[in-house]
């Protein structure tokens, strides 16, 4: 559990950088391109960092990292029932635009 700590802490602080830098250099650029670029880095980050939570931590299952966070957080099924209600609106919307 000590190193999904420290996992953590080091994802936070990364973020919190990219937040920083974000909020100082780019919040009023009038040239969207750089923001675009920036921001479009932060997410790429952050969906690798995801990944490799899952992969490190859960064997690459995520069914086995949703319900370590049901547990942990506690959810009720009302909760999980919605979840798996946006999960499908989005899986509609993605086969749409394809």
């Amino acid at each position: 559990m000590e190193t999904f700590a420290l996992y953590l802490l080091k994802s936070v602080t990364w973020l919190s950088g990219f937040a920083l830098v974000f909020f100082l250099f780019l919040k009023n650029e009038r040239f969207f391109l750089l923001n675009r670029i920036y921001l479009l880095s932060k997410s790429e980050y952050s969906k690798s960092q995801l990944f490799g939570l899952m992969e490190g931590y859960f064997n690459n299952s995520f069914p086995a990292m949703a319900s370590f966070f049901v547990r942990e957080k506690d959810l009720t099924m009302k909760e999980l029932e919605e979840l798996l209600e946006d999960t499908r609106k989005e899986l509609k919307k993605d086969k749409k635009k394809k």
